[in-house]
């Protein structure tokens, strides 16, 4: 699968490439689908919600331009396996997700895989923002409608819907 990404889909951060090998996409859907996990598609996880592609996961990871120092707030974290990839590239990765259900069973799988830089919450987006300071990136999957003034970036700051 990471050769692919690099050969059929241009995806040229080795840094994105390396996060990707070291993250175990499989470990992100349910066991039914695991043999499926590394195919160029989407699957279906619990409460009628997908998980990316890889190569979307790859693509939106390098557009982020994040780095060791980076803090990004994800919108939208499905299974958790974007955050996982993002928090082996940046310094901090918050996440959310409105289903407590996916947002539990994200933050235990990113446990499991001892990444403690990444947290997963259940939040309703629409309603708060989850924390005041200021991200550096800030990537929101699926379904992004609109960006509320409420997710701050730093001046230097990007966002990818």
């Amino acid at each position: 699968m990471i050769e692919r990404l690099g050969s059929h889909y241009g995806i040229r951060d080795a840094r994105v490439l390396d996060a990707m090998r070291a993250v175990p996409c499989h470990v992100f859907v349910p066991e039914a689908l695991q043999r499926r996990a590394y195919g160029d598609h989407a699957l279906s996880i619990a409460a009628n919600q997908t998980i990316s592609q890889p190569f979307i996961v790859a693509h939106m990871s390098e557009l982020l331009e994040v780095d060791n120092r980076s803090r990004v707030l994800e919108i939208g974290a499905s299974s958790g396996y974007q955050t996982a990839v993002l928090a082996r590239l940046a310094a901090q990765v918050y996440a959310i997700k409105r289903i407590g259900e996916l947002a539990r069973s994200a933050q235990a799988r990113i446990r499991q895989l001892g990444i403690y830089n990444a947290t997963v919450k259940c939040f309703q987006v629409e309603s708060s923002h989850p924390e005041n300071n200021e991200k550096q990136s800030s990537h929101k999957g699926a379904a992004a409608f609109f960006i509320s003034q409420r997710y701050l970036l730093s001046q230097a700051g990007c966002c990818h819907v």
